[in-house]
This record gives C-alpha cells, sequence and structure tokens, in this order.
C-alpha cells in the first residue's frame, strides 16, 4: 500500500515497489491522478491499482485499508507518502492550521499503522514505511508547525518498532531534503515569486555536496529497500536522503581559507 502514491515521489515509490516485485494499492484525492498511475503501470505491465481517498478524513483512511486488505488478502508493507508543508511562525499559524498540519502529518500516519497493524500481524508481519523530512532534524524558518509535526513523526516510528517488533514489524522512516519535483518548484514559487526562481534554486544547489538535488526515484529506491527483506536488520530507523543537504553547515565556509 502506498498512501498518497501516486504523484511526486509518491508515485516514484509506487513505480519502484512495482518493480521490485510488489502488488501496489495506491490512493490520491484525484481520481485523475489515480488513472494516470494505474495507467503507467499497465504500460510497464507493473502490478499497480488505486483508489480516491482523503487520508485525513479517518472513515475514507480506514476505508481504504480495509479494501486493500479485502482484496489482496494481506498487507506486506504501508508506505505512508502523503503530506504537506504548511507554512508560519507562531505569530502566523492558527489554530486551525496547526490542528490541519497535525492531522495529515502526524495522526492520519498514526490511524494508518493503527488499522493496517492487525492485517500484517495475522500475515505474519511487514514493514511500515513513513516519509519524513529533513526538518525532523533541522530547524528552518516559518514552518514551525510542519516540523513539529515530521519531528513526532520520528517518535512514532521508534515506539512502533519497539511495541510491535516482537510481532514482525519493522517501522522505519526516510526522510528527504529537497527533491526534484513539481511540487516543490511550486512551492518556491509561491514564496518567491517566479521572477526569483533561477536565484532561489540557485541557493538550494550550492547547499548540496553534490551539486544537485536528489531525484524522486532516489528516494524511492530507499522506501522500496526497507519495505523489503533487504532491508530486515532496519527496525525504528529514519534514514536520511538528501544528497548530504544537512551535512553540511554552511556557516563553515566562514571559516574557509582563501586559496
Amino acid at each position: 500500500m502506498v498512501i498518497g502514491g501516486t504523484k511526486g515521489m509518491g508515485r516514484a515509490a509506487s513505480l519502484a515497489l512495482a518493480q521490485d516485485g510488489f502488488e501496489v494499492f495506491a490512493c490520491s484525492r484525484d481520481q485523475k491522478d489515480v488513472d494516470a498511475l494505474c495507467e503507467e503501470g499497465r504500460q510497464g505491465d507493473l502490478r499497480i491499482d488505486g483508489a480516491v481517498c482523503d487520508v485525513a478524513d479517518e472513515a475514507a483512511l480506514n476505508g481504504f485499508i480495509d479494501t486493500a486488505a479485502q482484496s489482496y488478502g494481506r498487507i506486506d508493507a504501508l508506505v505512508f507518502a502523503a503530506g504537506r508543508a504548511y507554512p508560519g511562525n507562531a505569530l502566523e499559524l492558527t489554530s486551525e492550521d496547526w490542528d490541519s498540519c497535525f492531522r495529515l502529518n502526524l495522526r492520519a500516519p498514526f490511524l494508518a499503522a493503527k488499522r493496517a497493524l492487525p492485517v500484517m500481524i495475522a500475515g505474519g508481519g511487514g514493514s511500515l514505511v513513513f516519509v519524513s523530512t529533513i526538518w525532523a532534524f533541522t530547524t528552518p524558518c516559518d514552518r514551525l508547525a510542519y516540523l513539529t509535526a515530521k519531528s513526532g513523526l520520528t517518535a512514532l516510528v521508534r515506539g512502533l518498532a519497539v511495541d510491535h517488533g516482537g510481532q514482525g514489524i519493522r517501522a522505519n522512516a526516510v526522510a528527504p531534503g529537497y527533491v526534484d519535483t513539481e511540487f516543490l518548484r511550486r512551492s518556491i514559487e509561491m514564496v518567491h515569486g517566479s521572477e526569483q526562481m533561477p536565484e532561489v534554486l540557485a541557493n538550494v544547489l550550492k547547499a548540496h555536496p553534490m551539486g544537485r538535488m536528489v531525484q524522486p526515484e532516489e528516494v524511492a529506491e530507499t522506501i522500496s529497500f526497507l519495505a523489503s527483506d533487504r532491508s530486515s536488520g532496519f527496525n525504528g530507523q529514519t534514514l536520511i536522503v538528501d544528497g548530504g543537504a544537512t551535512t553540511k553547515f554552511s556557516l563553515a565556509d566562514a571559516w574557509r581559507r582563501n586559496e
């Protein structure tokens, strides 16, 4: 199962998992996105199906997971890739913004795990994989609700791993950095405007030791690895996939000798 599996990193994860032999059942709020993913799967001779689901709606989320369990008879891996970065600091965020952010980015992952766990345990175990962010480890400006929710997601991963490891469940997360997606470009344009887009992207690239952003397919490979038995020794971990951006401490440039 890939929750939020039709666009961006979620779409890449759905395709990577199918290419690795999984039967994929993905969801999106938009039927057009579901249809496009399923068609792409058919063209590539991949086993991908999907359904429409608003994952912030508990009843809809439970229904999606129940449909997967009934249709396939088991759930070997659940990937939670849905999320949204809510902007704002403590003075700007409303209580409604805060609640909406937590409902999507922390409450929904918990509810998905809660609903899927009995099915996975009954089937002999499985893997839970959550998409987090480097902002769970770093602190950007004006993203207070989002970084707090995603920090909670890393704790959720550890708690699930400890509580259910003895039942054959592994829980891990992937923390992407700046990933080269259309969503990222739209976000930059929303904040800075289209005229400043080239300058902002150039500064983003300077923060990456590799000189480029991570591609969605690179994050997807990590997700598929954690979902599969290839990562059988991983439990309670959050793997950072950011091309080294968080490793590079930009203030260190101030100490660099002139060459």
